[in-house]
This record gives structure tokens, C-alpha cells and sequence, in this order.
């Protein structure tokens, strides 16, 4: 008898896991799409609240920017997009205050106002929860071929 309660505690608590994992799956993801759309708005105001301070920013050509560095470049307009999507992104929790993202990333724009570019790259990124909300703690892309 008391095997099968442990086994009842067990897939209770499981189901329980599996609960609250879906639901900060979905709240990243919502938080992910209103990123995008920021990026897309240029939306630097937004961003703002977004980005951890401490965020490190890895772009595909391997510049690397900090929080106040992009958010400068995106206010000059030095990058500016028609398209930014991701697909196939994978996730994994890693406690219960951070997500790894892993995925495909499609975007198109422009470049210091002149240069057109259109990229499919790699991405990885850690977001993390803070103050009520997640916040973009480390991206990077790499050129897919």
C-alpha cells in the first residue's frame, strides 16, 4: 500500500513539474514573440525593460555589445529589420529562474542604413526571470552556410 501512494506522490508531483513548466514554457515564449516584435518596431524603449543588464549580445559577424551598446545602435538605427522570426527553437529549463533557447533564426534588414542583409543563423540564447518578468541575459547567432 504504501508503494502505491509514493507512486501517486510521485506522478502527482510530476504532473505538477510538468505544470509549472508549461507555463513558464508559454510565458517565455510570449515574452520571445513581443522581443521580436520590438526588434521589428524598433522599439528601443521596450527593449530597455527587456535586456538584462548585463546582457551579452554576440551578433553572426562576432561583434559583441553590451546591453547600452545595443540599445545605442538600435536608437542610431545602425540595425534596423523587416523580418526577424525563429523556428524550431528547443528549450530547457535550467532552475527554476532561467531558460536556454536554442532554435533557427531568420531575419532581414538593413545595415548602418545602406548594407542589405538577409541571414539564416544558429542561435543560443538565456533568458532569466527577474523582477516579475524574463529578461534577455545572453544571445548569440552564427551564419548558418
Amino acid at each position: 500500500m504504501m508503494r502505491l501512494v509514493l507512486l501517486l506522490l510521485g506522478f502527482t508531483l510530476s504532473q505538477a513539474i510538468y505544470a509549472q513548466n508549461a507555463r513558464q514554457l508559454q510565458t517565455i515564449q510570449a515574452f520571445e514573440k513581443a522581443r521580436y516584435q520590438a526588434i521589428l518596431d524598433n522599439d528601443v524603449d521596450q527593449l530597455q525593460k527587456m535586456l538584462a543588464d548585463e546582457l551579452v549580445y554576440t551578433h553572426s559577424n562576432c561583434n559583441l555589445e553590451t546591453k547600452s551598446e545595443y540599445l545605442a545602435k538600435m536608437r542610431e538605427g545602425t540595425y534596423v529589420f523587416t523580418s526577424f522570426e525563429t523556428r524550431d527553437t528547443k528549450y530547457r529549463m535550467l532552475g527554476k529562474k532561467a531558460v536556454a533557447a536554442t532554435g533557427t533564426a531568420y531575419m532581414s534588414g538593413t545595415y548602418k542604413k545602406t548594407i542589405e542583409f538577409s541571414l539564416e543563423s544558429r542561435f543560443s540564447a538565456i533568458y532569466i526571470w527577474r523582477k516579475g518578468h524574463w529578461e534577455l541575459h545572453t544571445w548569440q547567432t552564427t551564419q548558418c552556410k
